[in-house]
Order: C-alpha cells, then sequence, then structure tokens
C-alpha cells in the first residue's frame, strides 16, 4: 500500500478549507418529514382526481337518465291527450256536475271554459320543472369555471365521448350533398360486405362524405332499398343522418335515415324529380 493511500482521508483535505459538517438529526428528520408530506400530498391529490373522475361518470349516467325520463314523460304525456280524446269522442267519460248540456256543442264549450279556468294549473306544473332545471344548469356551470384548466379539460373531453358522440347516434341531424356513387362497396375483415353511398357537400367545396344505408327501425327506417331507389347520382339532397364517420377500427360510416332532393341553395324542390339520369357514356 502506498503512503497516500495509507494517510488519514482527513489528511489529505486543504488545510485551508473547513471540513464539510455532517447533517444534524434535525436537518434529516425535516428532510423525511417533507418528503413524506410531499408523497401523502400526492396520494390524495391522485385519490381526488379518481373522486372528480367517478363524479363525471355518475353525472353522464344521471344526465342519459334524465333524457330518458324526458323523453318518456313526453311520451305519456301525449299518449294521455290521445286516450283522453278517444275517451271523450267515444262518449265514456263521467257526466261533469251540474246540469246536463242540451247539446253537443254547449257540453264543448263548457269543457273548453273548464279547461281555460285550469290554465294556470297547467301551467304551473309545466314551469317549474323548466325552472329547476334552469337553476341545476345555472349551477353547474358556476361549479365548472370554478374547476381548475386539467379538470375542465378532463370534463370536456369525457363529455365528447360520453354525451356528444353517443347523441350523435340518436339524433338525426341534416346533411346537404349531391351524389356521387350510391353503389360502392366495403368489405370489413369478418367478410361482411357494406353498401356505401358517396357525396360531395354542397357548401363546403372539396369535403367528400361516405354514407351507410341501412335499416333503422328505431327511427321508423325499414325500406333502405327503396331509399337506396330514390337516391340518384349527381343529384342534391337533403340527408337526415345519424351516426359519425370514425377513421379508425371500427370503420363506421353515419347512416341515412331519409332524404329529400333540393335545390343548389338548398332549399327542397316543390316537385321532385323522377326521371333517372343515366350516365353519359
Amino acid at each position: 500500500m502506498s503512503l497516500e493511500a495509507s494517510r488519514n482521508p482527513s489528511e489529505l483535505l486543504d488545510p485551508a478549507e473547513p471540513a464539510p459538517a455532517a447533517d444534524s438529526i434535525d436537518e434529516r428528520t425535516t428532510r423525511i418529514v417533507k418528503h413524506i408530506e410531499h408523497q401523502a400530498k400526492s396520494t390524495w391529490d391522485f385519490l381526488r382526481f379518481l373522486l372528480f373522475f367517478l363524479y363525471l361518470i355518475v353525472g353522464v349516467i344521471s344526465l342519459w337518465i334524465g333524457l330518458l325520463r324526458l323523453v318518456l314523460g313526453l311520451m305519456h304525456f301525449g299518449l294521455r291527450i290521445v286516450a283522453r280524446g278517444l275517451l271523450w269522442m267515444s262518449g265514456g267519460t263521467a257526466p261533469r256536475p251540474g246540469p246536463p248540456v242540451n247539446s253537443w256543442t254547449e257540453g264543448i264549450k263548457r269543457d273548453v271554459d273548464e279547461m281555460w279556468a285550469r290554465r294556470l294549473v297547467v301551467y304551473e306544473d309545466i314551469m317549474r320543472p323548466a325552472g329547476r332545471h334552469y337553476v341545476r344548469v345555472q349551477r353547474a356551470t358556476r361549479t365548472f369555471w370554478h374547476w381548475h384548466l386539467s379538470r375542465k379539460l378532463t370534463a370536456l373531453l369525457f363529455a365528447i365521448v360520453t354525451i356528444v358522440t353517443p347523441a350523435a347516434y340518436v339524433i338525426p341531424r341534416p346533411e346537404y350533398v349531391q351524389i356521387t356513387d350510391d353503389n360502392a362497396i366495403h368489405t370489413e375483415e369478418n367478410g361482411q360486405v357494406m353498401y356505401l353511398v358517396h357525396s360531395l357537400d354542397l357548401f363546403k367545396p372539396g369535403k367528400t362524405r361516405e354514407y351507410l344505408n341501412e335499416d333503422a327501425w328505431w327511427f321508423g327506417k325499414i325500406n333502405s332499398q327503396g331509399l337506396k331507389a330514390q337516391l340518384q347520382v349527381g343529384k342534391r339532397y337533403r340527408l337526415w343522418v345519424v351516426g359519425v364517420r370514425w377513421w379508425w377500427k371500427p370503420r363506421l360510416f353515419p347512416n341515412i335515415i331519409s332524404a329529400t332532393e333540393v335545390n343548389d341553395d338548398g332549399s327542397p324542390l316543390e316537385h321532385e324529380s323522377s326521371r333517372i339520369s343515366t350516365p353519359a357514356r
């Protein structure tokens, strides 16, 4: 072993430089406590974000249930009106209090007067739920603007995936196009063949649109072959469609629900052309 290596390490230090002081117990304890606090805060923030994500899931489910309840409520309201009308026309309603009427016109007048007298009650029944929804929207808006930017972006992305995209499959929307091909074929990986309709957007030059033409009985479309016969290459149509175009797997296209022939400006024709145009040779 050399002489330099055998010396005490403290003797190799420059005598002009002070020896580094060892960390005190208090400093090391402080660092450990700060590290634990940092880890605990990170874990707590992660748990809070998980709770926020769970809130988004519950909120979306509640929203869709509310929309379903609204649709069923409107259907129930319409059916009640029809049922009461049928009961009244069939003469199955119980006689009104008071003396009997002398003619059916007098009976109609009495029923109309009674409905008019109850108009404020009906107005209150309709406007009170609307007012509650308005207050809820106000509170939700204030809550949204109170969130941090990361939560806002997360909520917007979650809303697009769970609300906007599914809504595109249940709410028909109009699109104005010129048909370029109504007999294109697309083959899926499983061998299924789909017949597509190719078109150009009337108001966005150069933009192409592709659609499916399949039956959708829940929208009242049960004759896709009839729609295929209606669409003619080169003509312009206002299409009511549902669904979105996916550019990655699964490869999906919007489905055409109905079509109306239109002019260049998108206004419906008074009489749709029945002449079948043949392509030039």
